[in-house]
């Protein structure tokens, strides 16, 4: 069973649908506030890529199962990290 339109099947519930970017803590935040000022159930589907930020493995399904050697472990944690650092930057700002 296909899952898409998602939001629609989800509406069909009654739920109030927000949909935010799964990797911006802006998006999520304002889907947040949106949220507790409904008054009916919410749910947030939040899109986002599969192994964002490892440039290798970037929306490539190895990066949900593929075995990692320690050097390349330390290097996607350091992408990562780097990715991460660069969104708190700016939300501070």
């Amino acid at each position: 069973m296909k899952l898409e339109p998602l939001d629609k099947k989800i509406e069909s519930f009654g739920f109030a649908v927000l949909i935010a970017d799964g990797h911006d803590f802006l998006s999520l935040q304002h889907c947040k506030e949106a949220a507790e000022a409904l008054e009916k159930p919410v749910a947030i589907i939040c899109n986002t890529i599969k192994g964002r930020s490892w440039k290798t493995y970037e929306n490539q399904l190895d990066c949900h199962y593929l075995p990692l050697k320690e050097e390349q472990y330390n290097l996607i944690m350091n992408e990562i990290v780097l990715d991460f650092n660069n969104k708190v930057s700016k939300l501070i700002v």
